[in-house]
């Protein structure tokens, strides 16, 4: 029973991930996507994992972070250095989705309020 999955530092692409079906993988809690190449969002699906942490996939001007999909099920969401934006943030979050959201990390990210 698969529980954790760390990914991190391994050049993953968003056709890559979307080739995974985190949601076949019934009792993945944590799953860890740091520091790789991942850009669009569109039809990767993060199944019900409880962490997830993204930190490090930098979105460059275009890239589009409001296809994302968050499961409900997630307490920790790591969103750190993406290059983020207060308006991508605030657009394309919905933070009323989270059924039980303890801990969200936005560090270093381009966020002027």
């Amino acid at each position: 029973k698969l529980r954790s999955l760390f990914l991190s530092n391994m050049d993953l692409t968003n056709d890559i991930l979307k080739t995974i079906d985190f949601g076949n993988l019934k009792f993945l809690r944590i799953l860890e996507l740091e520091n790789n190449d991942i850009h669009s969002w569109n039809g990767i699906n993060f199944g019900n994992v409880t962490v997830l942490s993204l930190k490090g996939n930098l979105l460059g001007e275009g890239d589009d972070f409001s296809a994302v999909h968050f499961p409900s099920t997630i307490r920790y969401l790591n969103l750190a250095n993406m290059n983020l934006t207060r308006h991508v943030i605030l657009n394309s979050i919905d933070f009323f989705a989270f059924d039980d959201l303890k801990e969200l990390d936005l560090e270093q990210n381009m966020m002027s309020w």
